[in-house]
């Protein structure tokens, strides 16, 4: 069986859906947190020069690195069954993952004033990001699921993603109730619930 090393940063960030994805499927592997200081001893050794990273190493000692975010929880999706059954539930757990990530970058905002940062997220909070909310309640299946009724990428993308938004906004779901009932049951699943409990508190 492979064994797997996850690089990250000491927060939850980009590397968390992976995490959740190796916690659901019992999967051991090494969660790497690198302090500011460290990383910059060991950004040169590192694709891109960025985190996160993921390390496959097979049977016959052969390792494979994987870099960004998207590419690692998809594969790792697509290895222990979380992507669908099928390549048309493959391409709707892919468009949904990227509809929960567009609306995640509105929240990247550069303004240095801090009164002036808060106010654009808060207009991003009530305008793009409530919309697009809106557009993905319509997606929620009768199963309580985006895809099937298996949890998959998507699900976990929308609740990891949630968990930010709520950073914000603690009733950032009250008006799209079939996302809340979606959120509540991923973040209710045994193994998601017990990695919460136990994780590296951080700030994000």
């Amino acid at each position: 069986m492979p064994s797997y090393k996850l690089y990250y940063f000491h927060s939850r960030g980009r590397a968390e859906i992976a995490r959740w994805i190796f916690k659901l499927s019992g999967t051991e592997f090494e969660d790497i947190r690198y302090t500011h200081e460290e990383w910059l001893t060991k950004k040169e050794n590192f694709p891109f020069r960025q985190l996160p990273v993921l390390e496959v190493t097979d049977d016959n000692g052969k390792t494979t690195v994987i870099p960004q975010s998207g590419a690692i929880f998809r594969y790792l999706g697509r290895e222990f069954g979380y992507c669908g059954k099928d390549n048309l539930e493959m391409a709707r757990t892919e468009f949904l993952c990227e509809q929960m990530m567009d609306g995640m970058m509105k929240l990247f905002i550069t303004e240095q004033d801090e009164e002036k940062k808060k106010a654009l997220v808060r207009q991003a909070l009530e305008g793009p990001v409530s919309e697009g909310l809106k557009l993905l309640e319509g997606y929620v299946l009768d199963c309580g699921y985006f895809v099937s009724e298996k949890v998959s990428t998507a699900d976990l993308a929308f609740a990891a993603g949630t968990e930010v938004l709520e950073m914000f906004d603690k009733n950032i779901l009250d008006k799209t109730p079939k996302l809340k009932a979606l959120n509540e049951k991923v973040m209710n699943i045994p193994e998601i619930k017990g990695w919460i409990a136990v994780r590296p508190k951080t700030q994000r």
